[in-house]
């Protein structure tokens, strides 16, 4: 009985002890939905248009450019918030994203 107190006090403590860690942590990436950016995306690699984010090896998709959100070149997908996510290709065998003209 004293072990089974003890176990769901022990059980009590560490679930409080999530929760505050929780409601206390904060978000520590910067524009995480990709909604502010400062020009948009018209190409493949333009994540660094998504201020604070860098990199040009990223794709950048959001409506307002010529990389349509949910459906676009790379296949379709909707964002988790907001309207805008960021994205890469690993491996692709046959998708051509910019053409030559």
């Amino acid at each position: 009985m004293k072990k089974a107190f003890y176990i769901i006090v022990l059980l009590l403590l560490c679930g409080l002890a999530t929760k505050e860690q929780v409601i206390l942590s904060p978000n520590l990436v910067n524009n995480p939905s990709f909604e502010i950016y400062d020009t948009c995306p018209n190409s493949t690699d333009q994540l660094h248009y998504a201020k604070p984010w860098w990199g040009y090896s990223c794709d950048l998709y959001n409506p307002c450019g010529n990389m349509p959100v949910p459906l676009n070149a790379t296949g379709f997908q909707y964002a988790n918030s907001g309207v805008s996510y960021a994205g890469f290709i690993i491996y692709s065998s046959h998708i051509v994203l910019n053409p030559p003209d």
